[in-house]
């Protein structure tokens, strides 16, 4: 009787790989004659590769991307045109009137996947924030009111002065030459945050280094990962060098921000402590001579007496913390806000780039300080930040030209009409 053959996998690995191919290839076929991508491919753009489309075109220097994106397709392109990261299109907007129909409405705050990556960081904190995003706006926004605001001013004075030292000691250092501003300016943005919102008054120069360091790093690795698309499937991006540098600087924003709030919590608990302690004892006090009186006294007042506005971090932990937020969401949106230290320092960066390169503002920005502190050395108000109005307006262009954030994602989840184009997108389309 004749043997039979011996097949093995090795014998058929040609041919599962040809139908693999086979396959992938009819699906891609199918796929870009779709009605989804027939309406994407309608708005101009760059030729694309199939599969692959413009990545390999963007995969550049980071320092490259911004010309090439805001720079020479915008000025090929219009002010309306798309790009396609692998299978996944991105429209990207640049005219204010375009970006009315979906930044002036709340149906689209979705956001995309791009966004999943600050979430080792910022977990499910605001600027990350999709469906609890509304509420959680809502409920933060006394934290930011101008009675609290005014308190802080006292605060952002003293860490100015110390700004100021940097500045002149970096001057002296580097006899009157060039300097690099961000540094100096990142560590004064954290430090004025943590004095007024975190509570924290003063901080050591090496939990600052620390905590700038590792977020730099994870801004860097961040910027990797929107480059190169495999990078962002987490399973495979935590076997990679990147993804264990990233989860080492994600411990240590989380051991500082940890800190912060635990440091914060305690001090809070002691002084609930005194003053209950106080309290009972005042209570005691006037019992002694009229206990019925002093009762009515004292209801009365805690009537009239209006709520105090906590700051921040006071205000997730004594009231949101109770029925609202969690010790992980009280994490989580602390993280988010030590993390927009780096886009305000940022933008105060590009405002000192801007007053001197154009020497004539920044005169007439002298002027007006002259006109308002004269002579004084006086520390500033929040009466005398209202009078700022040139300062006001430089900084406001400063944001229009130079913004802290150049790009924005949606994720549109309808039919949307943009200008002259009238396209219907499907959920995982996205808009920048």
């Amino acid at each position: 009787m004749p043997s039979m053959p011996n097949i093995t996998w090795i014998g058929w690995s040609p041919f599962i790989g040809s139908l693999l191919a086979s396959l992938l290839v009819v699906y891609y076929w199918i796929w870009s004659r779709s009605r989804f991508v027939r309406l994407i491919n309608a708005v101009p753009g760059p030729d694309c590769l199939p599969i692959l489309g413009n990545v390999l075109a963007l995969n550049v220097p980071n320092d490259e991307i911004m010309d090439i994106v805001s720079g020479h397709w915008l000025k090929k392109y219009g002010s309306i045109y798309r790009i396609w990261f692998t299978l996944r299109p991105v429209i990207l907007l640049t005219a204010p009137e375009l970006l009315e129909p979906i930044l002036g409405t709340y149906k689209f705050i979705m956001k995309p996947g791009e966004y999943d990556i600050f979430t080792p960081f910022f977990g499910k904190g605001l600027p990350v924030a999709n469906e609890r995003w509304k509420k959680n706006r809502r409920l933060l926004n006394p934290a930011f009111h101008f009675q609290i605001l005014n308190t802080f001013m006292g605060a952002i004075n003293d860490k100015s002065k110390e700004c100021v030292k940097e500045f002149e000691d970096a001057l002296e250092t580097n006899k009157g030459g060039e300097i690099d501003v961000f540094p100096i300016m990142s560590r004064c943005t954290l430090d004025i945050i943590c004095a007024t919102f975190m509570g924290r008054k003063t901080l050591k120069n090496e939990e600052k280094s620390l905590f700038l360091d590792n977020l730099a790093e994870f801004e860097r690795i961040f910027q990797q990962r929107i480059n190169k698309p495999w990078l962002r499937m987490n399973w495979f991006f935590k076997l990679t060098s990147p993804g264990r540098e990233n989860a080492r600087c994600v411990k240590g924003l989380h051991e500082f921000s940890n800190t912060i709030i635990n440091d914060r919590r305690e001090l809070l608990k002691r002084d609930e402590e005194l003053l209950a302690d106080k309290s009972t004892r005042d209570i005691e006090k006037v019992n002694n001579n009229n206990s019925i009186e002093a009762e009515d006294v004292e209801m009365q007042g805690n009537d009239d007496e209006p709520k105090k506005k906590l700051p921040f971090l006071d205000m997730l932990i004594k009231d949101l913390g109770k029925d609202h937020f969690s010790d992980s969401d009280i994490k989580d949106e602390v993280n988010a806000f030590l993390g927009a230290s780096q886009t305000t320092a940022l933008a105060f960066t590009w405002f000192l780039y801007m007053i001197a390169k154009n020497r004539d503002h920044q005169q007439l920005l002298q002027e007006e300080v002259d006109a308002i502190f004269g002579d004084s050395d006086r520390p500033c108000t929040a009466q005398d930040m209202t009078e700022l109005k040139y300062l006001e307006c430089c900084i406001k262009e400063t944001l229009r030209i130079y913004p802290s954030l150049p790009i924005v994602l949606r994720c549109l989840t309808e039919d949307c009409n943009i200008g002259n184009v009238a396209t219907s997108y499907q959920k995982e389309s996205r808009l920048q």
